[in-house]
């Protein structure tokens, strides 16, 4: 069975990383990741030298972000779009971590709640914020694929312990470069940095984006993210009315090929365009979403592996898609409509409670008459107590009658009750 990994905020405090880009670029740089393709680096942004909040004007654009960042985290809007996307130069987002560092509660929130993208080269901060649809169309896909990494591990002994390191996981923020960016879901794999896999859900707001978005994560890894699943659907706002039911299929993978000049280069390429997998009318269409085990797992991992087990076939026909979908839709067209027919009766039984109070004062009492009574003894005892008398080295004591008995002093008893 595979393990569900937490939901893991990879990123590091983000203001921190963007200051000290420099070193981090070089370090980069000098280190390849296993595919043997470096990552992209994005051009270096200002250095930590370059004046502070305090001694510049501040970005109404920023000032801006931030009062919907805190009215997001208060819950004052309920109807704000899945893809939010608004430019936000690059000097303007060092800003906004440096304003969030003066509100740590603001800034833990963003770090670890928010779903946010920041694309370093377009410039543009992108506010995620998935609805009851996308997130239960996300977890039937998912539990089709577990289903069938769970099959193939439990009746193939050579990759079954390969199988048990794959770690599907929600809200991980993946870190490429300066361009953070938070996948609808991902497919990890143990003890590697970025996972191989990633599956979006789009809608009309971010479907123009989505090839962009394909491109950052195999391109910015350096091909350690080797395939990106795209399931484009029809979103209709609030009070808004479907124009079609028509959803697409789009697979990304990593690859290589020769130039011109014969050199291998390594690429993004898109092998399913647009698919459809549902009708304009709503009707299931014929064909499959087509992967294999090799993409569910990191390049340095390939080599250990088979061509045969690495071809292994996970695949969804697209009538299971489109049920996926409509259930999906289902669900949110209910939570639309709000509550559902049945009228509660105005009258409730009245809720009987156990004594509980009761019984414990009742005990209290008990207890405190038993250690007054163990106080009085003692006391008693205490009044036949005399100190003895210092003696000095002329002085002999003197003896103790057999017959009398020295009280000791003894502590009371007495709970402290606070």
């Amino acid at each position: 069975m595979i393990t569900f990994a937490a939901c893991i905020n990879m990123s590091p405090s983000i203001a921190t990383a963007v200051k000290e880009s420099i070193p981090a670029a070089e370090a980069a740089a000098s280190s390849p990741t296993p595919s043997g393709v470096e990552p992209r680096l994005p051009p270096s942004p200002p250095l930590s030298s370059s004046p502070s909040i305090t001694s510049k004007e501040q970005s109404e654009s920023v000032s801006k972000l931030l009062r919907l960042l805190q009215d997001l985290k208060a819950g004052n809007f309920t109807e704000q779009p899945p893809w939010d996307k608004r430019r936000l130069l690059r000097e303007e987002y060092i800003e906004l971590w440096e304003r969030l560092d003066e509100d740590e509660g603001l800034k833990a929130w963003v770090e670890h709640k928010l779903r946010y993208d920041y694309d370093h080269d377009t410039q543009h901060f992108i506010i995620r914020m998935p609805t009851r649809l996308h997130d239960t169309l996300i977890a039937r896909v998912v539990a089709r694929l577990k289903e069938q990494l769970d099959t193939i591990s439990s009746t193939n002994a050579e990759v079954r312990k390969t199988i048990k390191k794959i770690s599907p996981g929600m809200q991980w923020t993946v870190p490429l470069s300066f361009t953070p960016r938070s996948p609808d879901y991902v497919f990890g794999f143990m003890a590697t940095y970025w996972p191989p896999l990633v599956l979006e859900i789009s809608y009309s707001q971010k479907r123009e984006d989505l090839d962009d978005l394909a491109y950052s994560y195999v391109h910015d890894s350096g091909g350690e993210i080797k395939t990106a699943i795209g399931l484009d659907i029809e979103y209709t706002p609030p009070r808004g009315s479907t124009k079609t039911k028509k959803a697409t299929l789009n697979v990304w993978r990593y690859g290589s090929s020769l130039n011109n000049e014969g050199r291998e280069i390594s690429d993004c390429t898109r092998e399913v365009n647009d698919e459809p997998f549902r009708s304009e009318d709503g009707n299931s269409l014929q064909g499959n979403l087509a992967l294999t085990l090799a993409d569910f797992l990191p390049p340095h991992i390939l080599p250990t592996i088979t061509p045969a087990n690495r071809d292994l076939p996970i695949t969804i026909p697209f009538d299971h898609l489109t049920s996926d979908l409509e259930q999906s839709e289902a669900e949110m067209d209910i939570m639309r409509r709000g509550r559902s027919g049945l009228t509660p009766p105005k009258i409730w039984a009245e809720r009987k409670r156990a004594p509980e109070e009761e019984l414990d004062t009742g005990r209290e009492r008990k207890y405190q008459a038993v250690e007054e009574a163990e106080e009085r003894k003692a006391s008693q005892e205490d009044s036949d107590y005399s100190p003895p008398r210092r003696v000095t080295q002329e002085q002999e004591p003197e003896p103790v009658a057999a017959d009398r008995r020295i009280a000791i002093p003894r502590r009371s008893s007495r709970r402290s009750r606070g």
